[in-house]
């Protein structure tokens, strides 16, 4: 079941995605967090792109940045940079990107605790495979990051959004 305490999406609705998905929720889908579908769709793209290299932003409780961790693995090592604002939630994904173990094979993360686009301006031009934007929802700001983002992605690199604004 979805927890949509939080969410915009009425529970029959929510069950009747759930049916038609053969997506494993686990334990870690609930209120707030990329629907699981979206998070092996942004997977795939990673690793599609190639380029071991992926930026989060929005990471709420670790779910999506958990996924690109193991993709990065996958694809013989990386580096993940993810953003998340509040010092709680940063604390519980570091928690969460701890227990992967993933740096023992070749994947290494950054947990950033500041705003999104801060994070973009220091990253180095042409180097991101992949960006996933999922924070701040409103039109000034995901215009902003997508802007900021631009000169960041490698050739083939893709930005993805989730819930774009709105």
């Amino acid at each position: 079941m979805i927890d949509t305490t939080y969410g915009n999406v009425p529970q029959d609705l929510a069950d009747r995605m759930v049916r038609a998905s053969d997506a494993p929720l686990g334990t870690s889908f609930g209120a707030g967090n990329t629907e699981p579908w979206i998070t092996e769709i942004v997977v795939a793209l990673l690793k599609a792109t190639g380029i071991p290299v992926a930026f989060e932003t929005g990471a709420f409780q670790g779910a999506t940045s958990v996924a690109l961790a193991y993709a990065l693995e996958a694809m013989g090592g990386g580096q993940l940079d993810v953003c998340e604002i509040d010092e709680e939630r940063a604390q519980q994904v570091r928690a969460r990107l701890l227990d992967t173990n993933v740096h023992q094979k070749g994947v290494w993360w950054n947990m950033h605790v500041a705003d999104a686009l801060s994070v973009i301006r220091s990253l180095p031009d042409h180097s991101l495979g992949l960006a996933w934007v999922d924070d701040d929802h409103t039109m000034a700001h995901v215009s902003d990051e997508v802007a900021a983002l631009w000169s960041k992605m490698a050739p083939r690199g893709i930005i993805t959004l989730h819930a774009g604004y709105g």
